[in-house]
């Protein structure tokens, strides 16, 4: 799932803003700050981080990670915030491709929509 910096679900109808910030959700996070229980929602405060070597990628171009962690009060959710750069380039659809990878293993690609 993406959501835009908004907190609104990232659809062709509602595409992130280039230079905004759009949260995503998966799995496979890698090494935590701390574990919780199984089965326990992560605490907010303080925040369960990563701890592992993370990439972002918007169209093979470099993003920033402006937090990467368990989702705050869900149980194993992973939540990686990534802003997008403030140009480039979007298909005929408003897509762009973002992937991630941590320890140098990539995720898949997906897609997101976007503003041209």
């Amino acid at each position: 799932a993406a959501l835009n910096q908004d907190n609104s679900l990232n659809s062709p109808s509602n595409p992130a803003a280039p230079g905004s910030i759009v949260q995503f959700f998966a799995t496979g996070h890698g090494p935590l700050s701390s574990t919780p229980e199984t089965g326990a929602a992560a605490s907010a405060d303080p925040l369960v981080l990563t701890t592992g070597d993370l990439e972002a990628y918007v169209q093979a171009t470099q993003a920033t990670v402006e937090f990467s962690g368990l989702a705050p009060n869900f149980a194993s959710l992973w939540q990686v915030n990534i802003r997008l750069p403030a140009t480039l380039p979007v298909t005929a659809e408003g897509t762009v491709a973002v992937f991630i990878k941590v320890n140098g293993l990539g995720s898949k690609p997906v897609a997101i929509y976007v503003q041209n």
